[in-house]
């Protein structure tokens, strides 16, 4: 079972029996935390076919634990124990100070939430954090209003074609194209796609794509949200 992909080495426990003829099999083994309910099922099911591949007809239970591994990353930990915790983080950066570390993130929680439960959930977080990692850390938790339920959006063609106008007085304009334009209680957001060569790093990419919405929030006060879809220019 340990050769498994995504079975932690030593974490395999066994127990078989026969019931008549026929081998059963129940297994409890581990799987690096942090992954999804669908990867550690799609693991059992790996783990189920490879006791039947050894043992022909055999009735395998397979039970998947998340743990923490050797030599973890920190965010690896971190985002465990946001989804242990049922939070959902972005943006988490992690900085290594002389004597500490220090970890700063955007925890999304519902927008119906009063600020005392808000800070009740990131204290929580924190608490957490703060007890599993092994060094010294200093935690900045930004909180970020999240709404599940769709909002109300309209398309108007006069603000699309604003929007493109501002867009084609741009240097980098050949490079994009408008895809969408919604008018929202927030205000506008708008979706854009923009090519960049296939070998362009994920790091110039999002800091193109980030100064290009800064341009657009300058020049288009309304704009509430701008996304950026990057596309490879030249596939071939």
């Amino acid at each position: 079972m340990e050769r498994v992909e995504g079975v932690v080495k030593g974490s395999a426990e066994l127990r078989t029996r026969f019931v008549g003829n026929r081998p059963y099999v129940e297994i409890k083994l581990a799987t690096p935390r942090g992954g999804s309910l669908e990867s550690a099922h799609r693991l059992s099911e790996v783990v189920e076919k490879t006791i039947r591949a050894e043992l022909a007809n055999a009735e395998a239970t397979v039970h998947v634990e998340p743990t923490a591994i050797p030599n973890e990353s920190a965010a690896a930990g971190i985002r465990a124990i946001a989804d242990r915790l049922g939070l959902r983080v972005h943006n988490l950066n992690i900085y290594s100070l002389a004597q500490n570390l220090r970890v700063e993130l955007d925890l999304e929680l519902p927008d119906s939430l009063s600020l005392r439960e808000d800070h009740r959930h990131s204290e929580a977080f924190e608490r957490v954090i703060a007890g599993e990692l092994s060094e010294r850390v200093e935690i900045t938790v930004h909180l970020e209003p999240r709404s599940d339920q769709p909002r109300p959006a309209v398309r108007q063609q006069k603000m699309t074609e604003n929007v493109r106008n501002v867009v084609l007085g741009l240097p980098q304009a050949a490079d994009v194209r408008i895809h969408d334009v919604l008018l929202t209680d927030e205000g506008l957001v708008v979706t854009l796609k923009r090519a960049f060569p296939g070998h362009t790093s994920l790091r110039e990419t999002h800091e193109e794509m980030s100064e290009l919405e800064r341009t657009l929030k300058s020049l288009i006060p309304e704009l509430a949200r701008v996304h950026i879809d990057p596309e490879i220019s030249n596939p071939h």
